[in-house]
């Protein structure tokens, strides 16, 4: 999955940045495309490391350096292989909870994502009539 995705991403963000790069230099853009070989080999993996970077961005980026699909494929793998022990964990850790604490958990859990809803539709609402 994340291999067919870097794949496209890299035809994308190549094209992009042509029309970027037309336009005006952005520094960040231009330090991202430059970086490659073990630099950019330990930034998937950090970025991976990380548990509130979005898996997607880190695609882009990877695909947007001059790092290859294969170098980006084991750094990536790498870097996701403590993240699902901790997953692995707290679904373990879950599942040994009692029933009523399932059933609670649950019932919090949709509670919350029908609050965070109605939430970011109401700021949706006021931000177009802003």
């Amino acid at each position: 999955m994340q291999s067919s995705a870097f794949f496209c991403t890299e035809k994308g963000s190549k094209k992009l940045a042509q029309k970027i790069s037309s336009r005006k230099s952005i520094k960040g853009l231009e330090r991202l495309k430059n970086t490659a070989g073990a630099e950019a080999f330990v930034l998937v993996i950090l970025l991976r490391l990380f548990p509130f970077a979005p898996s997607g961005l880190v695609t882009l980026a990877a695909s947007y350096s001059k790092m290859g699909a294969p170098s980006f494929m084991v750094s990536s793998t790498i870097g996701k292989i403590p993240a699902l022990f901790i997953e692995a964990y707290s679904v373990n850790t879950l599942l040994g909870w009692k029933t009523e604490y399932q059933l609670s958990m649950a019932v919090f859990a949709i509670v919350a994502g029908v609050c965070y809803y109605y939430w970011t539709r109401k700021k949706k609402k006021t931000e177009d009539l802003e």
